[in-house]
């Protein structure tokens, strides 16, 4: 607890974040589970977290939702 890391990002002009925080903790956890360690998983959740946002789109009259096929990859909807 005595190490910290100030990690900034760009915002992103969207209201389109509708499981943003749940992406970033599965996608943290994911990076965990594969052997990465708790920095290099959160760099790497947080860079798949700001692809998502970048390809989120608006459903229905809430708040939109994240591209997570875009995000790795996958083909426009």
């Amino acid at each position: 607890g005595k190490t910290f890391h100030h990690l900034p990002s760009l915002r992103i002009p969207t209201k389109n974040t509708h499981g943003s925080g749940c992406t970033l903790a599965s996608a943290i956890a994911t990076g965990l589970a594969q052997g990465r360690g708790l920095l290099e998983a959160t760099l790497m959740a947080k860079e798949f977290l700001q692809e998502a946002i970048k390809c989120s789109f608006k459903t229905g009259s809430g708040i939109g939702t994240l591209g997570h096929l875009q995000a790795l990859g996958g083909h426009d909807l």
